[in-house]
């Protein structure tokens, strides 16, 4: 039986779209990486939108606005870094001269001798240089696992690099990349698509402040605890 005219268009079509959902699928594999940055920059490009289109709103223009919110982002990340480093290094000396192997080896050794006072039927020979070996394995475990993420420090410039150079060409061209993509929509579908952007955008900017205003509300109050006690 012969196939119309219409089912072969049919099998055309879908031959056509699983060619290009699997050309798609397969370039989002092969550039996994450059992907995953794209998303942070527009996740970050989200964050600062507001505050951007604020100060265009006031009379400043576009590029001065990403320019001031870049150079005011970085002067908070710098000084919350040269606050927060040099505790975290003092807290780590701290925390090797109080941690060392006679005081770990002692310590177990008097719960090796509390466990044989009120546990004598527990057979604990050897207890406090077993638990010494553990307790070193995970140490060096922990270590190695450090060695690691410092290992990764190229890529970590690089994103370090390439995510404000992504973020600031999207905030500064944000709405020529939208008009770039509604011009591509066809014209039956032009008010639903932009509609629809619009909403993605909105909703998906105010998610993701609300989650950053949450994640540093409980790291706010985190720390006021723990100062306190």
């Amino acid at each position: 039986m012969a196939l119309s005219e219409k089912s072969i268009r049919n099998i055309y079509k879908a031959l056509t779209i699983l060619s290009i959902g699997g050309i798609v699928l397969y370039a989002s594999i092969l550039f996994l990486d450059i992907i995953i940055l794209l998303v942070i920059s527009v996740f970050i490009a989200m964050i600062f939108n507001p505050l951007v289109t604020m100060l265009e709103n006031q009379g400043v223009k576009r590029l001065v606005s990403v320019v001031l919110v870049f150079l005011l982002s970085g002067f908070v990340i710098f000084f919350g870094l040269s606050v927060l480093i040099p505790k975290i290094a003092g807290q780590m000396n701290v925390l090797a001269e109080t941690v060392n192997q006679e005081k770990i080896r002692a310590l177990l050794t008097q719960v090796e001798a509390e466990i044989q006072e009120y546990f004598p039927f527990i057979q604990s020979e050897d207890f406090a240089s077993k638990l010494e070996t553990f307790f070193s394995e995970l140490f060096f475990d922990s270590v190695n696992n450090i060695s690691n993420i410092v290992s990764g420090i190229v890529s970590v410039v690089a994103i370090a690099v390439i995510v404000p150079f992504m973020t600031f060409f999207m905030l500064k061209d944000s709405t020529r990349l939208v008009n770039g993509i509604i011009n591509v929509i066809p014209n039956k579908y032009f008010e639903f698509s932009y509609y629809i952007l619009n909403q993605i955008g909105y909703q998906l900017g105010r998610f993701i402040r609300g989650w950053i205003f949450d994640a540093f509300m409980v790291g706010f109050l985190a720390a006021i605890g723990l100062t306190i006690l």
